[in-house]
């Protein structure tokens, strides 16, 4: 949509919300330094800043540019932001800062004094197509997992690059990303910008932020079926093959959710496995390759970094809570259920 039409959308849709009569709109071009828009509706003022999208980046940089207007705003002098859509994650990230917003598919949540209005469960009338854009790709999942597996720490960008092997000025710009929207804090004992220490700010958010735009199937999956009486016969006979090939692997989903937190029996052994998949020694050990009624999946990561932080849990290495419980979102049977209960028994930072 082109902005001569979204400035018109915006006044309609909150005095809709309102059930305010509108009063006065005045507009400002793109580009220009003051609030896109300015919206009067009976007492109340609003000060509107636009995004394109409601993402956590969009999100955030729509919070900092609003901060700008508290200042000169009064009890009936409310900063909106609006978007297309704002999902779950952008929803946290502007109710943490104390933002009201709207979206152009009809929702909204706007508070000031006297003034409570809420109107969640409308679709998203505005769905992107092809990947976008996200902090989340292969080299900046390295950083958001190191400071997910250590939440109450702060690292310098040296000691980040030590951990992740992700070069030093991806890290400098990508935690200038994610401090933009909101998702670490950077701590400064000097001027000198090489004391700069960040951390997960939210732990929870960051970690709702990054399964929000996870996919799976950008991994290499491989799936097959064995005969075997029990999830645990398989993920006993899948990881001595594996480790009599000497393929370095760790398991995931399903049976690393079940050995972090004892939580349901499972059917499918999910394992990635480093470099290449040895197809055929599998079907030698009795996997055939087979999509319908799989129970096992093989998987090369698009990254390496899925093993960082890996445990041996009863003798069977598996990948962090943390790529546990984002691998959760796609697997079958109780997934959901396991993800709850491996946030609550297995990422102990976490209060949901």
């Amino acid at each position: 949509m082109k902005f001569k039409e979204i400035s018109s959308l915006i006044p309609e849709l909150l005095s809709g919300a309102m059930g305010l009569p509108i009063d006065s709109v005045q507009a400002q071009p793109p580009g220009n330094p003051r609030p896109d828009l300015r919206v009067r509706l009976g007492e109340y003022s609003f000060v509107v800043e636009f995004k394109h999208a409601g993402t956590a980046e969009a999100v955030g940089a729509g919070v900092r540019t609003l901060a700008r207007y508290r200042t000169v705003a009064d009890d009936l002098t409310i900063p909106l932001l609006v978007v297309p859509y704002m999902g779950d994650v952008g929803r946290r990230i502007a109710e943490n800062a104390g933002l009201s917003w709207l979206d152009l598919s009809g929702n909204a949540s706007i508070r000031a004094t006297g003034l409570n209005v809420r109107l969640l469960g409308r679709p998203n009338r505005f769905p992107r197509r092809g990947k976008p854009r996200t902090l989340f790709a292969p080299r900046g999942s390295r950083i958001v997992r190191h400071l997910l597996l250590h939440p109450n720490e702060h690292f310098s960008q040296q000691e980040l690059w030590r951990a992740t092997g992700v070069d030093k000025g991806y890290i400098s710009r990508h935690v200038r990303s994610l401090a933009e929207a909101g998702l670490v804090t950077r701590e400064c004992g000097s001027s000198d910008r090489k004391t700069n220490r960040i951390r997960a700010k939210d732990p929870d958010l960051l970690l709702d932020v990054w399964a929000e735009v996870y996919r799976f199937e950008d991994h290499r999956i491989w799936r097959g079926a064995m005969a075997s009486r029990s999830g645990e016969e398989t993920l006993t006979r899948v990881g001595e093959t594996l480790t009599n090939l000497r393929v370095v692997h760790a398991f995931t989903g399903l049976v690393a959710a079940w050995l972090y937190s004892s939580y349901a029996s499972f059917r499918l052994v999910t394992a990635y496995v480093k470099d290449s998949l040895p197809v055929a020694s599998l079907e030698t050990a009795g996997v055939r390759e087979q999509s319908a009624g799989a129970n096992v999946w093989i998987v090369v990561p698009n990254d390496d970094g899925v093993f960082h932080g890996s445990n041996v849990l009863d003798g069977t290495r598996c990948v962090s809570a943390v790529q546990t419980f984002l691998d959760l979102k796609a697997q079958p049977e109780r997934a959901a259920e396991a993800a709850q209960e491996l946030r609550r028994s297995a990422l102990p930072w976490s209060m949901r």
